[in-house]
């Protein structure tokens, strides 16, 4: 079974399912990825990619360029080959990938068929799932999550295109059926919202004899999004996310989400009017009303526009979150750095060293604030533990 989204459909909490409940899903002969990545099976995604057409996925394994990645994926090719031997031997009979990154990813025929020339000799059937939703409630939560991980929107974000391939369900529906020769299953999230209910119903699994988890990527409240996107951290340092940027979006009470208004999602939905009815059409496993929204439960005007409205203590507001995250990295500096010593003096040189690194890598999240105020300070604990780590074995 190959799961590939979409984004916005509780794939994420479908994952950390999985993932928990490995074991007993072994148990029951279905083999749910390690090789792939866990909780999200994300290499797959990465591996039917582009190599120009990199993102985080890409930084995160370091791989820089072509070649690294043609080197890459033999040996993630290699390592299924030995996890379908080694499931094989435990008598897994079902093999599970999940990513919703294959949705919004995989965006021409050639990656979906890369995918497929990986899968298919290797399986006796792939069938291919993909969970769908009305696309103006995928746009509303696109934009919730974007601003949460720390990306800025604007009004242009409201004027999506049939063509756009992340909104586009007919034109995926057409590229994975053809790699996967009428074996693709759309199932609405109007009829499915656990997904999870969902991969039991078609494995055959019984979800009371499994671990139930919370449920992942909660909603944000429309106020804590503005004041997100009044933040102006850096997101990016190099390839990699600037853990300075970050504050506890998750932690503020929900009480009203983000909303837009009649008008522009009247618009949106006739935009793929056309398109999901000819999904429709094909697919037996769909209704009308599965991608369409009552348009009577949005108000004439929503509050999208104050949530990207710039405030006028925005630079302040962006210097704070800068300043808390820098005493926050630099007091838990000192604190592993502190731990480490005692680890040196008790004689556990291994648990100094690993945590005299840690120390090292809250000093360097520290920097990324670029407070001058605190370089001396920092300087001061990075000699520190400079010294501390060539006294360690």
């Amino acid at each position: 079974m190959l799961h590939i989204g979409t984004e916005k459909t509780g794939s994420t909490s479908l994952q950390a399912w999985l993932d928990h409940n490995s074991d007993r899903l072994a148990e029951q002969g279905v083999c749910y990825s390690r090789c792939m990545g866990r909780p999200n099976n994300r290499n797959i995604a990465v591996y039917a990619m582009d190599s120009d057409k990199a993102d985080f996925g890409f930084w995160s394994l370091g791989l820089q360029g072509h070649e690294d990645h043609r080197r890459w994926r033999l040996d993630l090719r290699e390592g299924l080959l030995r996890e379908l031997e080694q499931a094989s031997a435990a008598g897994a009979t079902t093999y599970v990938i999940s990513s919703e990154h294959c949705h919004s990813r995989l965006t021409s025929e050639p990656m979906v068929a890369r995918l497929a020339e990986l899968l298919t000799p290797l399986f006796d059937r792939v069938a291919v799932h993909c969970c769908l939703r009305p696309q103006v409630e995928l746009l509303l939560s696109a934009l919730s999550t974007a601003i949460k991980e720390g990306a800025s929107v604007s009004e242009d974000k409201l004027n999506v295109a049939p063509d756009d391939t992340y909104y586009d369900y007919l034109g995926l529906y057409r590229r994975w059926n053809a790699a996967f020769e009428d074996r693709v299953h759309l199932f609405s999230h109007k009829r499915w919202p656990d997904v999870v209910d969902y991969i039991c119903s078609v494995l055959g699994l019984d979800k009371e004899s499994f671990t139930d988890i919370a449920r992942q990527n909660a909603s944000l409240d429309y106020r804590v999004m503005a004041l997100a996107q009044n933040v102006s951290v850096p997101r990016f340092i190099g390839g990699a996310k600037n853990k300075s940027a970050r504050f506890f979006v998750d932690k503020f009470p929900f009480e009203e989400g983000l909303t837009i208004g009649r008008s522009d999602a009247a618009r949106i939905e006739e935009a793929f009017k056309e398109g999901n009815k000819a999904l429709v059409e094909a697919c037996s496993g769909l209704q009308p009303q599965d991608l369409s929204v009552d348009l009577a439960r949005f108000p004439e005007r929503g509050n999208f526009q104050r949530v990207i409205e710039t405030v006028v203590f925005k630079d302040v507001l962006s210097e704070m979150v800068r300043r808390f995250n820098c005493e926050l990295w630099l007091e838990q500096a000192r604190r592993r750095r502190a731990e480490a010593r005692l680890a040196k003096a008790e004689g556990d040189s291994a648990r100094a060293r690993t945590l005299a690194e840690r120390a090292s890598k809250c000093l360097e999240h520290a920097k990324a604030a670029a407070l001058d105020d605190r370089a001396d300070d920092i300087a001061r604990v990075e000699k520190s533990l400079r010294k501390l780590l060539t006294s360690v074995p």
